[in-house]
């Protein structure tokens, strides 16, 4: 067998598994496969030896001139899987930059399934109109998929609650429900099937909604070394790195909660956490006033906490110096409850013009007003009858005369919060 009869018969048998690899296709449902997965580095190997591409260039991501996503392949693998050449691309010094369509419901290996506000032809999207409710079904072999969020910019929150427009995850064992909009551009998640049979994506849109969004979404083989642990709906790798709310500086989210995993690097047994340094305004902003380890202790609202380290941590900062967890695995737990706006149970609060109440004898003999006075009416100041109150918190939470229920009530007072933009380190 001479030379050219040898790389005919490896052409043929490459075809051959991609054929059967193919016949794996489900057609629950159509949509267009952006680009290729890191998989098909594998198979990638072997056809760099018909069209000179080199091997350090296989699989690599890579963008088109109207930013389309694509991979890095030889023109041969590129026409065998009907794929289009995307030139000139940013991203190959050899081959070509390759998007592919196909089926979805392949496997990770074949590429990803992107949805958009546009819509997308799906058999099992049971939406109509502006609101779409998209089925990801579960793939023999398959038990994780990632979603990728390249652009989500949808109606903000009010008051925590997405009120307007969302996107709702369920079904999925890593988190039972979870519901985000807003600004979540650069955002992913891991979402694990478990028993379920699929995953459920719901996008609700106003009437007329301008938002868009643009997800993509790639299944993960239980086998695949790209899996993560059940448990982590983030999982961030690399030495050093940073993790941000849902959401993040528009407005803090009610009811999340979700674990942030941080791959350990070899030879790293600890991680330190601070506030992200390129961002010193509004970096940390989670419910409480002070800070105060014991007060974030109590709290029953809104927190993070790193496991290796018992203390919660809430306030509008996260600590004066970094935290340094010296235990494995790396994890962060984000708490946040139902409610972003929490008011104290007491009459002052709840008049509609507490001011009136203030400046009235009545109100001398209760003990909130008589804790203030005693300290030179400073912590909350009247002007007058329909005033609004000007009110110092920290000073408030510091009056030595104030009953403990009110303290306690006004230290976990949740309002106004942004979430947080975290940053670690490995060492």
């Amino acid at each position: 067998m001479n030379i050219l009869q040898l790389f005919s018969c490896i052409a043929l048998l490459i075809v051959g598994v991609h054929s059967i690899k193919a016949s794996k296709d489900i057609e629950d449902w159509e949509n267009a496969l952006e680009d290729f997965d890191e998989g098909t580095k594998d198979i990638g190997r072997l056809y760099w030896l018909f069209k000179g591409i080199k091997k350090d260039d296989v699989g690599k991501r890579c963008i088109g001139p109207n930013g389309q996503r694509g991979t890095c392949v030889s023109s041969f693998n590129c026409k065998i899987k009907n794929g289009l050449c995307l030139s000139p691309s940013n991203g190959c010094t050899t081959g070509i930059c390759c998007q592919v369509t196909a089926k979805c419901a392949q496997t990770s290996e074949d590429g990803s399934c992107v949805i958009t506000q546009n819509g997308a032809t799906i058999t099992r999207n049971t939406g109509s109109g502006t609101n779409r409710v998209y089925k990801i079904p579960k793939v023999k072999g398959v038990c994780q998929v990632k979603l990728e969020i390249d652009l989500f910019e949808l109606e903000g929150e009010v008051a925590g609650d997405c009120v307007t427009e969302s996107m709702t995850v369920l079904g999925s064992s890593t988190v039972s429900r979870l519901e985000i909009c807003g600004n979540n551009t650069g955002q992913h998640m891991y979402l694990e099937y478990g028993c379920a049979s699929d995953i459920t994506i719901a996008m609700k849109l106003a009437e007329g909604s301008i938002s868009v969004y643009s997800i993509r979404i790639y299944y993960i083989e239980c086998s695949s070394p790209k899996r993560v642990p059940p448990y982590c709906l983030k999982y961030l790798t690399g030495i050093n790195g940073k993790d941000r709310s849902f959401n993040n500086n528009r407005g803090q989210l009610n009811n999340q909660n979700y674990k942030v995993c941080v791959a350990p690097v070899e030879g790293m047994n600890s991680i330190t956490w601070q506030e992200c340094r390129d961002e010193p305004l509004g970096s940390f902003s989670v419910s409480g006033r002070s800070g105060d380890p014991e007060e974030c202790a109590m709290s029953k609202s809104d927190w993070v906490g790193f496991l290796g380290d018992d203390t919660r941590r809430c306030g509008q900062s996260l600590t004066a110096a970094p935290i340094t967890v010296n235990s494995r695995p790396f994890i962060m737990n984000v708490h946040f409850d139902e409610a972003e706006l929490r008011t104290p149970n007491h009459i002052f609060w709840q008049l509609s013009d507490p001011c009136d109440w203030w400046n009235s004898e009545m109100s001398n003999g209760d003990p909130l007003r008589a804790a203030v006075r005693m300290d030179g009416d400073r912590a909350i100041i009247c002007l007058g009858g329909g005033s609004i109150p000007i009110i110092d918190y920290d000073l408030l939470l510091s009056l030595p005369n104030l009953p403990m229920e009110l303290l306690s009530m006004l230290r976990n007072l949740d309002t106004d919060n942004t979430g947080f933009c975290l940053e670690y380190s490995q060492h």
